[in-house]
């Protein structure tokens, strides 16, 4: 599904940089993150969710190239990924109902929806259901992290991204959201994470995605990682 090569990634701030040479993620693949810096799994992570746009490199999505020269060359992939993280954050002038569907307004062009059963049913289980109608600004900011993570697991993704979800979800309702992440594995969907919560560490992880001295590299490789690579001269 995911194909990078000669992939470079700079942090705005320029305090941090990763290189990758082949990286293939899968329909299907749970990939945990082991990193040497928090920083940089976040950035990788921030790659992979077309937040940061590659210094050089090729990102290939379903075998299509993707263009990183305007934002709106990317908004029909922003869709098929998820992505929760502790940098994210709602628009503050709209309220939590209008957020969770600014991404349906725009794709069905319509302002007459409402919100569907399945996301709303989320809201219940994280707590938000009596909230829908308060600006941003009137809630925790934990609260306002939560909602964001109900608006993109609301999405029809085919990725979930996950840079450490136990920052954004409380103590309280996060077996909850690991139910939530186990339902996803159970329906096939590939998800590459980074958490320090030995309860999020502990689902079924088929591959591990190191990040050692700005380097990434993917075990145990895929068939197509295999093929891609150069025969080896003896």
């Amino acid at each position: 599904m995911i194909a990078l090569s000669e992939y470079t990634l700079v942090s705005p701030e320029g305090n941090s940089r990763i290189e990758i040479d082949r990286l293939f993620i899968s329909r299907e693949d749970v990939c945990a993150i082991h990193a040497d810096s928090a920083d940089g799994a976040g950035l990788f992570l921030r790659g992979l969710a077309t937040l940061e746009a590659p210094r050089r490199g090729i990102y290939r999505f379903s075998g299509s190239p993707l263009d990183f020269t305007g934002h709106q060359h990317l908004l029909h992939i922003k869709k098929r990924i998820a992505y929760i993280a502790p940098d994210t954050e709602l628009i503050s002038n709209r309220t939590v109902r209008e957020n969770l569907l600014l991404m349906r307004y725009y794709n069905e062009n319509s302002l007459s929806i409402d919100i569907d059963e399945q996301t709303m049913a989320l809201c219940r289980d994280f707590g938000l259901i009596h909230k829908l109608d308060q600006r941003p600004g009137t809630l925790h900011p934990q609260e306002r992290q939560t909602a964001f993570a109900i608006r993109e697991l609301s999405k029809p993704f085919d990725l979930l991204l996950m840079n450490r979800p136990e920052d954004i979800i409380s103590h309280e309702r996060f077996d909850t959201f690991l139910a939530v992440v186990e339902s996803i594995i159970e329906r096939k969907k590939a998800v590459v994470f980074f958490s320090l919560n030995r309860h999020l560490n502990s689902v079924r992880v088929t591959r591990t995605i190191s990040i050692r001295e700005d380097t990434v590299t993917i075990s145990p490789e895929n068939e197509l990682e295999h093929r891609a690579r150069p025969p080896r001269i003896l």
